[in-house]
């Protein structure tokens, strides 16, 4: 049998406790001291640290978690509408393959949060030893993470070529070679940022300068400049291809609103939002690369 303790406070003790507590003393601002890895010097650091890991962690898992329920959903969506011939079309392959790779990345990334870099004491010591699994770990999530977006930018340049069949062999050449330039754009980018990002950051991680961290942050914000261009280009080609089909339908004499209005109208408005929501999401890529040089290589 397991026996309970308690320690009895006075309701009148507890009440003046209470009150001086209120307006005295803040326990979450108060600092707390820890030993440093050499075993003799003493770090002091913020309580409310540890509530910003704790939040950062769980905001982390969360992301991830969401993100593996949805790819499930997408891949069982897309193996149901696609008819058995299409199976075997390489647009088909590469969705496939892209949906693949991000669940994979976020199964290992979910695997990261409970590793050593979200380690409290890891994390505000700088103290990194003995990490090289989660390190190759970290470089694996980084480096899927680039194949996706390869295999992203491959479908779409793929599907405008589809799309853009009937076209004059002038415009196909024309559209071609510029979606070869904005893939090429983006994808050279994004190589720039994976190999800076393990360089600078996941190879010696605890260790980065400033400049290297700076570095990092401009080629991140190019990066992530570069894929939107790349996805407003490609959305504009579909909507366009898709609004002169919708006008060579009313010629026809078919007026209804049906399907094709509509995926016009939802694709407009999903290229208008991310436009202007654009600079918004750099200037938030920016501030998570900042945020990157005091918590995680993520």
């Amino acid at each position: 049998m397991t026996r309970r303790c308690s320690l009895h406070i006075p309701s009148t003790a507890l009440a003046m406790m209470n009150d001086q507590y209120y307006s005295t003393f803040d326990p979450y601002g108060q600092d707390i001291t820890i030993i440093a890895p050499n075993g003799i010097d003493t770090i002091t650091i913020p309580l409310r640290t540890v509530f910003t890991l704790q939040a950062m962690a769980t905001h982390t898992g969360i992301m991830f978690g969401v993100q593996i329920g949805m790819v499930a959903i997408l891949l069982l969506v897309l193996a149901m509408v696609t008819k058995p011939g299409k199976h075997r079309s390489l647009v088909f392959i590469l969705n496939v393959l892209s949906l693949v790779f991000i669940l994979a990345r976020n199964i290992m990334a979910c695997f990261g949060v409970t590793g050593p870099f979200y380690n409290y004491y890891n994390w505000v010591a700088q103290y990194y030893d003995s990490v090289t699994t989660a390190k190759n770990l970290s470089i694996a999530v980084e480096c899927m993470s680039f194949f996706v977006d390869v295999i992203i930018e491959l479908s779409l340049m793929f599907q405008v070529r589809i799309v853009c069949c009937t076209l004059s062999s002038l415009w196909r050449s024309v559209i071609t070679l510029a979606s070869v330039l904005v893939v090429l754009m983006a994808v050279g980018a994004r190589f720039a940022l994976m190999v800076l990002n393990i360089k600078d950051n996941i190879a010696i991680v605890g260790q980065s300068t400033e400049e290297q961290w700076e570095r990092l942050n401009q080629v991140g914000s190019a990066s992530n400049i570069c894929l939107m261009i790349s996805i407003i280009f490609f959305s504009l080609i579909f909507c366009i291809k898709l609004a002169h089909a919708i006008q060579q339908r009313r010629k026809m004499g078919i007026k209804q609103f049906g399907p094709m209005q509509i995926i016009f109208v939802m694709g407009c408005q999903t290229l208008i939002i991310p436009g202007e929501q654009s600079p918004v999401n750099v200037e938030l890529s920016r501030l998570a690369l900042i945020r990157l040089q005091q918590f995680s290589v993520f």
